[in-house]
């Protein structure tokens, strides 16, 4: 029998940072990722323009909390997932997941160059990768 030792997440907040006036602007707070995903799902629905911008805050079992943004696109109810954004930033900034609109030089090079600059950001993304249950 495998032990999942990976800490899980307690609680997800989702805050819409950009919409037109009227919109909802509260914090939710959420204790799954499917229910992150609704909350996704809901402001989806309702995205101005073309994108609009969600923040959201990940809080584990041990306190960590992960921090990010998600640029939601107009009418996109169906590509609403948490995880698997998380873990797309991460594995892109790893070096382990290359854009199609990227060539593979094109993408060594930025992840030569990131990785240089930010050392210490990519120890993060590593240590949030192999320590955090995402999803």
């Amino acid at each position: 029998m495998t032990v999942d030792r990976m800490i899980k997440a307690s609680q997800i907040e989702i805050t819409r940072a950009e919409g037109l006036n009227g919109m909802d602007f509260s914090t939710h707070i959420v204790g799954t990722w499917d229910e992150a995903n609704e909350q996704l799902v809901s402001i989806a629905r309702t995205v101005s323009g073309f994108i609009n911008k969600v923040d959201f805050t990940v809080e584990f079992e041990d306190s960590f909390r992960y921090n990010g943004t998600i640029e939601m696109k107009a009418n996109d109810e169906e590509n609403q997932s948490l995880q698997d954004h998380i873990r797309d930033h991460l594995s892109f900034h790893l070096g382990l997941n290359k854009p199609s609109h990227l060539t593979e030089a094109e993408y060594q090079d930025y992840v030569g160059m990131y990785a240089g600059a930010c050392l210490n950001v990519i120890d993060y993304m590593q240590m949030v990768a192999t320590t955090y249950r995402i999803g």
